[in-house]
């Protein structure tokens, strides 16, 4: 009696070493093939199709699409770092055509805040353009704001808030449009409004300490 039939047959092609996303570290890797066989006396003998290609961390065990080994985590970082400095700038911007009006100090807010987060000098006149490119946005800033939060630690979305609120005080009053763009960009960033009010409250001081003169912690 002659016993044949078909089973799946894991084998791996290479190691080596990739960065595991779930692990958050450099961690050795097994790339593995599922590939059907054509067995006889249970012995896979004829290679038929391939059912499945993975890489798996020798570490957590996770599997993975082959394409993470060519994943770049310091070219990601990098990545998330422009965006996150993108955002900013639309959020001040946002922040000053919020009360349908812009101030020359809001202009000089924007220009001093994003040449200390960033070392890059805008412009007044670059300010003000990009200003009217925002009133005439088509995508909506929560859109952007909800997708980028994900990639954000608290301290940055605190420096997003802080931004906005330093452009919204640029005039000595934030006006009521500027107080709901606040809320909706806190709620974009999964920010509670009790947090937003902190931060509020440490830039306030900080704001003291500069006009009294006194020296400022760390």
């Amino acid at each position: 009696m002659i016993i044949f039939g078909v089973r799946g047959v894991t084998s791996g092609r290479k190691n080596g070493e990739f960065f595991c996303p779930g692990c958050n570290e450099h961690r050795r890797f097994a790339h593995k093939r599922v590939r059907r066989f054509f067995t006889l006396y249970f012995i896979p003998v004829i290679p038929m199709d391939l059912l499945a290609e993975y890489v798996e961390c020798q570490s957590c065990r996770r599997k993975y699409n082959k394409d993470v080994l060519s994943f770049d985590p310091e070219s990601q970082r990098k990545k998330i770092e422009a965006e996150f400095y993108r955002t900013v700038k639309r959020v001040m911007l946002e922040m000053m055509v919020a009360d349908l009006q812009i101030h020359a100090a809001e202009v000089e807010s924007i220009r001093q805040t994003f040449a200390q987060l960033t070392t890059i000098e805008l412009s007044s006149e670059e300010i003000r353009a990009e200003a009217e490119h925002v009133r005439n946005e088509s995508s909506s800033l929560e859109e952007i704001l909800s997708e980028l939060a994900p990639c954000l630690n608290e301290r940055a979305k605190e420096i997003m808030i802080r931004a906005a609120l330093i452009v919204a005080m640029a005039d000595r009053a934030i006006e009521e449009r500027e107080q709901a763009l606040l809320g909706r960009i806190g709620q974009a960033l999964g920010m509670s409004s009790a947090h937003i009010r902190g931060v509020l409250s440490a830039l306030l001081h900080s704001e003291s300490e500069k006009e009294n003169g006194e020296p400022r912690a760390g």
